[in-house]
């Protein structure tokens, strides 16, 4: 595993990098906090730093658990994928997707699965377009379509998990939540304990970095 170690931390790194380029090198983090009379009259300046950088990193979230799951699926499955070639012309995109077993798995994946009704619907379509398309391009092989939770809030698996109006659109194995999910990517059990224990403490350090680089950009100004 100390391969794929290396692997995941080179693509958190790299985020880290590409989001500091594009949100915090231009000076734009507080714009709207310091210069309110509610924000900054009432929070201190490293106070505002902090939920600033929280709302907008957060938002980059997702992306990165998109390039880290892929990266694990390369490593268990030997392939990957993220994009549906239907035509020369014409490319849909899933979250992630990979074939075991002679089976092809889609994934749509959010980071807590907490979707409106609306969503859910939008985004059970868009897996059913997706499977319909692959169905036609493989009809020898079987299709699987999930909604895919990263994290749950409350621990564990669906079981533990609160779908909310979710389970108006999805049924239960129709998601795969937190351990469920990676373990399912892997193959493995023993992944996401692994995961949890070496790659998500990695994680973390590198947004201690950055929010003590971002303290000093501030409190220079």
């Amino acid at each position: 595993m100390e391969k794929l170690s290396k692997t995941l931390k080179k693509v958190v790194d790299l985020h880290f990098e590409n989001y500091y380029n594009k949100s915090i090198k231009d000076g734009t983090l507080l714009k709207g906090r310091t210069n309110s009379i509610i924000y900054s009259n009432i929070y201190g300046l490293n106070t505002m730093i902090t939920a600033s950088l929280c709302r907008s990193f957060e938002s980059s979230l997702g992306s990165l658990f998109d390039k880290l799951l892929n990266e694990a699926s390369v490593f268990f499955n030997g392939n990957s994928f993220t994009k549906i070639n239907v035509t020369p012309k014409k490319i849909v995109k899933v979250d992630l997707g990979f074939e075991r077993n002679g089976e092809i798995n889609i994934f749509e994946n959010k980071l807590h699965g907490e979707l409106d009704n609306k969503k859910s619907e939008v985004e059970k379509t868009k897996l059913i377009e997706r499977y319909e398309i692959l169905q036609k391009l493989h009809p020898e092989k079987k299709i699987n379509f999930f909604l895919g939770v990263v994290g749950n809030k409350n621990g564990g698996m669906v079981s533990n998990w609160d779908k909310g109006r979710v389970g108006d659109w999805f049924s239960d194995d129709e998601i795969k939540v937190e351990e469920d999910l990676y373990n399912y990517i892997s193959g493995d059990e023993n992944f996401f304990p692994w995961f949890v224990s070496e790659i998500m403490p990695y994680i973390g350090i590198k947004y201690s970095e950055l929010e003590q680089m971002v303290y000093t950009i501030y409190n220079k100004k």
